[in-house]
C-alpha cells in the first residue's frame, strides 16, 4: 500500500515482501497492470521499452501484477540490461499510488475482455497507450489515447511519442458521469 516514506510494499503474504521505491516524477514513467501471461503481451512491451531506454535514459517501466511468466520477465529484463529500469512490483493492495506517480499507462494486450484498467488510468489523468485488441473501441474516447499495434517496434514508437511530448493527457474524462452512465445502461439491461 501507500507508505509515508514514498515507498510501496507489495501484497503481504507473498513469498518475499519487498519495498518498491515510488517512481521519481523527474523520470518518464510508464506503467501497466495485469497478470503475467502471454495475452498481456508484456514481453513485447519490455522489448519496446528497451529500445526507448537507449534514447531516453530517464525512462522507467513499472509492471504491476504477478503470474506464471514472472521468471521469463525477470530473465528478459536481465538479458536486456534493464534491472532497475523495468520494475516488477508484484501484486499491490493499492496499485493506484504507483500509477498516480507515472505519466503514461500502456495496455499492450493482444486481447482483453473489457480493459477496465484503462478507465482507472484515465481517472488518474494519465496519458494512455492502448494496443489494437478486438474490444479496444470499448475503452477509447475521443482524443483520449494513442492506439498502437502489438509488436515491440509499435509499442516503442508509441512510448517514444509520449516521451517526446507528442502524446498528451488533455482529454476530458469524468469518472462520476461515466459510472452513472454505465450503471444506467446496466439497469436498463437487467
Amino acid at each position: 500500500g501507500d507508505e509515508e516514506d514514498g515507498n510501496f510494499t507489495d501484497r503481504p503474504g507473498t513469498k518475499k515482501e519487498k519495498r518498491i521505491p515510488a517512481p521519481d516524477r523527474a523520470n518518464v514513467n510508464f506503467v501497466t497492470m495485469g497478470r503475467f501471461s502471454p495475452e498481456k503481451n508484456h514481453i513485447n512491451l519490455i522489448e519496446g521499452f528497451a529500445k526507448l531506454y537507449t534514447e531516453h535514459q530517464s525512462a522507467r517501466l513499472y509492471i504491476i501484477g504477478d503470474g506464471a511468466m514472472k521468471s521469463e520477465y525477470e530473465e528478459k529484463i536481465a538479458a536486456l540490461g534493464l534491472d532497475g529500469k523495468v520494475i516488477l512490483t508484484g501484486l499491490l493492495d493499492n496499485p493506484f499510488g504507483i500509477m498516480r506517480c507515472c505519466g503514461c499507462f500502456v495496455l499492450p494486450s493482444i486481447y482483453e475482455g473489457m480493459g477496465v484498467v484503462v478507465y482507472e488510468a484515465r481517472a488518474l489523468g494519465l496519458g494512455i497507450i492502448v494496443s489494437c485488441f478486438e474490444a479496444a473501441d470499448a475503452v477509447c474516447i475521443p482524443d483520449g489515447q494513442l492506439l498502437t499495434g502489438h509488436s515491440s517496434d509499435e509499442l516503442y514508437e508509441a512510448m517514444k511519442a509520449f516521451a517526446e511530448g507528442k502524446l498528451t493527457n488533455e482529454y476530458h474524462f469524468d469518472p462520476d458521469s461515466f459510472n452513472a452512465k454505465a450503471l444506467a445502461e446496466f439497469e436498463a439491461v437487467v
